[in-house]
């Protein structure tokens, strides 16, 4: 790994991720915003004014009483899954595809760095990013509910559904990265790297409309992931996360491999 190149990534793309992680508690902040401790009825009204195709969509079922299942059924619903999903689909084609493209790989391998060096630097700033964004995610929503509801959240159960949802973005990040290694130029490194995660995410939806739909879902990668069974403890949050672990260590590091063997149009 070099530390000068990292530092010099840290410095491209710090405002890029500073976008995503303000988006991301804003979205929080307004979400725990509408939570009423005193009255779940009239929050079940107000669901009920969604047309029921599209709250399950969205995979908003029942109104729980409970401030991390508000949060779970609201947020970790899709939300988790759709801003991530942009944000390691720019950042993924930013970090090798883009360098290759315009000519900054040559510029970078012209330094006594090699392929394997750029590349596994370049990988764990992804990692690393995607770290930072959840991070800043979990402490706004528990110092936000401490403010509006002390003492209600269950602070451990959300932060294991944090850590599950990080695991699960790896994962997703992971495909883009494989395919920002794969290909030489921009439309191929985007259609694929951005194509295969927005139809997992895209199945997921139309498999969670209406029941005849629902095997759709088994073919998606977010279906591991069910905020309300995290939370509850009912599922193996481990074995999920060695999942989606397992899948990113597999792809980033054939990513490396293949960028390491590839010809290079420098």
């Amino acid at each position: 790994m070099s530390i000068p190149l990292f530092k010099a990534t840290v410095k491209s793309n710090w405002i890029l991720t500073l976008i995503f992680i303000v988006l991301l508690c804003m979205y929080m902040g307004s979400i725990l915003s509408l939570y009423n401790p005193d009255s779940a009825e009239a929050m079940e009204e107000t669901l009920k004014l969604l047309p029921p195709e599209l709250a399950r969509a969205m995979g908003i079922g029942s109104i729980p009483a409970d401030l991390a299942g508000f949060i779970g059924n609201y947020f970790y619903g899709m939300l988790v899954f759709m801003i991530p999903l942009i944000y390691v689909s720019i950042m993924g084609h930013r970090l090798i595809a883009k360098l290759v493209d315009n000519g900054s790989m040559a510029y970078l391998l012209s330094t006594p760095n090699t392929r394997t060096k750029i590349a596994i630097t370049q990988g764990v700033y992804f990692l690393f990013s995607i770290c930072v964004l959840f991070i800043f995610l979990t402490g706004a929503a528990i110092v936000i509910s401490q403010s509006l509801y002390p003492d209600l959240l269950d602070i451990l159960s959300f932060v294991l559904l944090n850590v599950c949802a990080l695991f699960l973005t790896c994962a997703i990040s992971s495909i883009c990265w494989f395919f920002s290694c794969l290909f030489n130029d921009t439309k191929n490194s985007l259609a694929f790297g951005v194509g295969v995660p927005v139809l997992f995410f895209m199945l997921n939806i139309l498999g969670g409309m209406k029941d005849e739909y629902s095997w759709i879902t088994s073919l998606s990668l977010y279906k591991l992931f069910n905020a309300s069974e995290i939370l509850s403890g009912s599922t193996n949050r481990v074995g999920i996360c060695a999942v989606f672990a397992g899948i990113s260590l597999c792809l980033f590091g054939g990513g490396i491999y293949v960028f390491r063997k590839k010809n290079l149009p420098l």
